[in-house]
């Protein structure tokens, strides 16, 4: 299992971090996926553009972790496999087809 966090910046003005738990295969899909969004929203006028699958793929760490500690995390978080905090909603890693 992975603790995937996400860290990036809007404008300056405001830091953006988040987690999921992903299992390692999906983990692997996303570092071997060359796909990334053109841009994710985080409120009504606030967007990241990406111009590039390496500044996308930059703002991701993975760190392993025990199933003993994701489940106490899903217990805690309640639905963390979509995200927690200030990170890109899931439907992004559908639309990569890392699902």
């Amino acid at each position: 299992m992975k603790l995937v966090i996400f860290k990036d910046n809007w404008a300056d003005e405001m830091d953006l971090e988040g987690c999921y738990i992903w299992e390692d295969a999906k983990w692997d899909r996303f570092q071997a996926s060359n796909n990334f969004p053109d841009e994710v929203c985080f409120g009504t006028n606030e967007d990241i553009e990406y111009s590039c699958v390496e500044d996308w793929k930059s703002c991701f760490e993975a760190k392993d972790i025990s199933e003993d500690e994701a489940h106490s995390l899903h217990r805690l978080l309640k639905d963390i496999n979509r995200g927690f905090g200030n990170c890109p909603h899931v439907s992004h890693f559908e639309y990569l087809e890392i699902e």
